[in-house]
């Protein structure tokens, strides 16, 4: 409340908030609209940044700055990490019976995958870009079914899953290759969809791990219906430090699902997997084939969230809990 009303104690009050309470500093520029200079703003926000990446920092706190975090303006969106080129193990699941059987070793080259699942604040940007208006950045299948019948992701004037650092929801597959045919367009890289080889690889590391962690199911380490703090609604991106992947990707299960190129069925591909049969399906050819679902949601429990559990939906379905992150090829593969 004090914000705002004297321009001139604006700064020198945020500046003692930023010590005690960075969430509260942060609401003053956001909701009070206190005027401070470039290097206060810039203190806030790495203070809201070091508070979120903070396992020791209670949930509900790492929650408020991740929110307030992604009102200011998230430095950390658009983030890619390298995925070095090499052998993994990728493991086989039966989703049907909940049953692990034995893991293939396989060769990737290397490539970089989004650090965060793709946000709404980065979404948004699809949206006032005419995205939903222009069928260039649409296959003719998606076009169809999607672009020239929604102008917006489902839930996307809702107060609950549309907060600027909220993963991006409620999107098809095929909102999924629009953005980012546009985003190639945009940036001059190409940008896709991970490959299930892909994003297994960054979600588990090398050693065929069943979490990204490591063995053992911890709920403190990411956003689900377990444990003793479940938010049943997705968190901002990044405020589970402790569920990083071995390559530091982070939310890369719970949260939301997310989508993958490769074509699957409810039998998926069998194993030994073919990397090179996997390649194709990132053409993003027309037609209405399902597509794999990786890394489950904050929406379900313990037995769905391993980083071998594979689902997948139609290329039109648009659940509340399905998103996607974004890969780039080396060299531009």
């Amino acid at each position: 409340m004090a914000a705002g009303l004297a321009a001139e104690n604006d700064d020198q009050l945020v500046q003692t908030l930023i010590q005690v309470n960075p969430v509260l500093a942060g609401r003053c520029l956001h909701e009070g609209r206190a005027k401070v200079d470039k290097v206060t703003r810039q203190a806030i926000i790495q203070s809201l940044i070091s508070n979120l990446s903070n396992p020791e920092v209670a949930l509900r706190v790492r929650i408020a700055a991740g929110e307030v975090l992604g009102y200011l303006g998230d430095p950390r969106l658009g983030e890619m990490v390298t995925i070095p080129a090499g052998k993994f193990l990728m493991g086989e699941d039966d989703s049907r019976h909940n049953e692990e059987k034995p893991q293939h070793e396989l060769f990737l080259p290397d490539y970089q995958i989004g650090k965060y699942p793709l946000t709404n604040a980065e979404y948004k940007r699809f949206i006032e870009a005419g995205g939903y208006k222009n069928n260039r950045w649409w296959t003719e299948a998606g076009w169809k079914e999607v672009g020239q019948q929604q102008d917006e992701p489902g839930y996307w004037q809702g107060d609950r899953f549309n907060k600027p650092n909220q993963p991006v929801g409620r999107v098809s597959w095929y909102e999924c290759v629009a953005y980012c045919r546009w985003l190639n367009t945009e940036t001059g890289q190409l940008y896709r969809l991970p490959t299930e080889a892909e994003w297994e690889k960054a979600a588990r590391g090398v050693d065929g791990w069943r979490y990204p962690w490591g063995n053992q199911f911890e709920a403190g380490r990411l956003n689900c219906r377990e444990g003793e703090q479940v938010v049943q609604v997705t968190t901002p991106v990044g405020i589970y430090p402790m569920g990083v992947s071995p390559f530091g990707v982070f939310d890369c299960v719970g949260n939301v699902w997310e989508w993958c190129a490769t074509k699957a069925d409810y039998e998926f591909k069998p194993y030994p997997y073919d990397t090179v049969e996997d390649e194709g399906s990132a053409d993003y050819v027309n037609g209405t084939y399902r597509r794999a679902l990786r890394g489950d949601s904050w929406d379900y429990y313990v037995d769905n969230l391993r980083c071998t559990f594979r689902a997948c939906s139609d290329s039109n379905i648009r659940y509340v809990n399905f998103g996607f992150r974004l890969v780039v090829s080396s060299l531009g593969r």
